[in-house]
């Protein structure tokens, strides 16, 4: 897999720890509470999505359930992937897998799990189209609102990798 050059890492950076760029949450919300920082439990299932491979436990949403990403607003946790950018490559894990350790929502992961509670550039969500789109938000309350630039970055670096036909979940609800 193409690891991030520098000058992708310059144009996404910096890196951030969770919640280093959400504006939305009060600082006393800003918690990642129990079961949210553990990796390896969950080292098995995350895939370092390289060469447009599926990641672990692949699914597809079907072409008649894409209407209903739209009426979900793009966001769909029991159909999901989360993704996040590190320091090195992009890492996917299906969002619904049981996390015991967790006390609330033990029926997901969150991305956290995928960083060990580290840093990342970005963050969001990945979608698979059974017709072989890929449906893509940056929906990351750790790792999410990106600039511009670092969302146009990170969409570029997911099509070097192979991950094409690339679609903006934003740009897509709003056509």
């Amino acid at each position: 897999m193409p690891k991030l050059t520098q000058q992708e890492k310059d144009r996404l950076g910096p890196l951030i720890p969770p919640f280093g760029r959400n504006t939305t949450k009060p600082v006393d919300r800003k918690i990642v509470e129990d079961g949210e920082r553990e990796k390896i439990e969950f080292e098995h299932l995350i895939y370092s999505g390289h060469e447009n491979g599926n990641p672990h436990q692949f699914t597809t949403i079907s072409i008649d359930e894409v209407e209903i990403l739209r009426q979900k607003g793009g966001k769909w946790g029991e159909k999901s992937f989360l993704w996040v950018i590190d320091e090195e490559t992009i890492k996917i894990i299906k969002e619904k897998n049981t996390n015991t350790l967790r006390s609330h929502k033990p029926e997901f992961v969150c991305h956290t799990n995928l960083t060990g509670n580290g840093h990342a550039f970005i963050g969001g969500e990945i979608y698979f189209c059974e017709d072989g789109r890929k449906f893509i938000n940056f929906f990351s309350d750790r790792y999410g609102n990106p600039s511009k630039e670092q969302w146009e970055a990170a969409k570029s670096y997911f099509e070097k990798v192979g991950y094409t036909p690339l679609i903006d979940i934003l740009e897509f609800l709003t056509s």
